[in-house]
């Protein structure tokens, strides 16, 4: 599952610093681009590795919060279509050079150039098949939640492979940049990512998330 995602990728035109793979990861961190959290990710720590999506993790984003992460190590763009108008021409552009891509629209995946070329040559089909069987269709209500059940099945690989979990602590994942905890901010995408966070506990890994975006918190028993 792990695909060879360890590889430098090329971020809003910026080349990530090298970070030499250690023997085993401790975890996975996924980012969303909400500015209050995402800069507490463990970009410095190259026992994790880093999965992102959303353009305003770019230069070429809408917010005037976007702007370049300092390491990707895989990235998802899971909107189907991707061609929408929260993903500007100039970041779907940038999105052809980037080594690998995680995407769901499989139409949008044979688009060719005027000269022929693949539109997004370094596209990777999401295991989307894969995932649903797993996690079932109710739960994959976000980019978030789609790239959290990628991750848990990564992760499960790589304790199969002995590549994760360090000094007898098991595997960890992490999210930053993720709130999803008013209107504003994907309130009905929460309970997705919750259920998400239920099933990588399930599978024995360790959750971290950033106190602000109050996940550990479940819904109002209000009924």
């Amino acid at each position: 599952m792990l695909d060879n995602i360890v590889e430098d990728l090329t971020v809003g035109g910026e080349t990530s610093p090298a970070v030499s793979a250690p023997v085993k990861y401790k975890g996975i961190a996924i980012l969303g681009s909400h500015p209050q959290t995402k800069a507490q990710a463990p970009f410095n720590d190259p026992g994790w590795l880093v999965y992102a999506c959303s353009p305003d993790n770019t230069p070429h984003g809408l917010s005037p919060h976007r702007g370049a992460l300092p390491r990707v190590d895989a990235w998802f763009e899971v909107h189907v279509p991707v061609f929408d108008k929260t993903r500007p021409y100039a970041y779907l552009d940038w999105l052809k050079n980037v080594p690998k891509v995680y995407m769901r629209d499989r139409v949008a995946m044979t688009f060719r150039t005027s000269g022929g070329e693949l539109l997004f040559p370094n596209a990777v089909p999401y295991p989307e098949k894969e995932v649903k069987e797993r996690f079932g269709p109710f739960t994959l209500t976000s980019s978030i939640a789609l790239i959290m059940a990628k991750a848990i099945l990564d992760i499960e690989d790589m304790r199969g492979k002995g590549l994760i979990g360090c000094d007898g602590e098991p595997p960890m994942m992490g999210l930053w940049g993720i709130l999803q905890c008013s209107d504003r901010e994907y309130k009905d995408q929460r309970q997705g990512t919750q259920n998400m966070i239920w099933n990588a506990n399930q599978s024995g890994i360790k959750m971290r998330v950033a106190a602000e975006s109050g996940l550990f918190e479940p819904p109002p028993e209000d009924f």
